[in-house]
C-alpha cells in the first residue's frame, strides 16, 4: 500500500507501470519520485530479477484484507490466494527502473521542520497545483529560516504560497528545492 501512489499512472512508461518485488524490498518510481520500502517479500534470493507487477495487480493485492496471503509465481505469472479468493495475473515482462542508479548515495544539505505544519501548508498549496500535472509539483523555498513552499497552475491563473519555519541542520543551501 505504501508503495501505489508511486508508480506512474502512463501506460506508455511500461517500466515504470508496476511496482518491483525483489529479495527484502518493494520499489516504484513514476520517473519523478522513487520508493524502496525494506520489508521481509518472501521473495526467493536467486530470483535474481524478482518480479514485477502491473500497477492494477498491485492496488487489488492491497485490497486484500485476509491476515495470510500466499503468492506463488513463476517468470511470467502469478497467483495470490486470500482465503477464497485467487486472483490470477500476468508480471511484466520488461526491466524494472534502476532506482538505485538515482537515489543520491549521500546528502549534503539537511532542514527539519514541525511535521503538522508541514502538512498543513501543502494541504493549503495543493489547492492550486495543477490537477493534470500527477506529481502534484510544488516549490520549495528556504529563506533565512522561513520555508517558502509554492505551487502554480498556468492553465487557470492560480497560485498559492504558505510559509512556515525550518532549521538547517547541515551544509549550506545554494540552489532553491523544487
Amino acid at each position: 500500500k505504501r508503495t501505489i501512489h508511486v508508480v506512474s499512472k502512463e501506460e506508455l512508461k511500461r517500466n515504470m507501470f508496476g511496482i518491483f518485488i525483489g529479495n527484502n524490498t518493494i520499489r516504484a518510481t513514476d520517473g519523478f519520485r522513487a520508493i524502496i520500502n525494506h520489508v521481509e517479500t518472501g521473495v526467493e534470493a536467486g530470483l535474481e530479477n524478482g518480479i514485477f507487477l502491473p500497477r492494477e495487480t498491485a492496488n487489488i493485492i492491497a485490497g486484500l484484507t485476509e491476515s495470510d496471503i500466499e503468492f506463488v509465481y513463476n517468470k511470467y505469472d502469478m497467483k495470490v490466494v486470500a482465503g477464497d479468493i485467487t486472483y490470477h495475473s500476468k508480471l511484466i515482462d520488461d526491466n524494472p527502473p534502476n532506482i538505485d542508479g538515482v537515489i543520491p548515495k549521500e546528502f549534503t544539505i539537511r532542514y527539519s521542520a514541525n511535521t503538522a505544519e508541514f502538512k498543513k501548508a501543502m494541504r493549503t498549496i495543493l489547492i492550486s497545483a495543477d490537477p493534470l500535472d500527477t506529481t502534484k509539483r510544488t516549490e520549495l523555498e528556504f529563506n533565512n529560516e522561513i520555508m517558502i513552499i509554492s505551487a502554480s497552475n498556468n492553465e487557470i491563473g492560480a497560485e498559492s504560497t504558505d510559509q512556515i519555519p525550518y532549521k538547517l541542520e547541515m551544509g549550506e543551501p545554494t540552489f532553491p528545492v523544487y
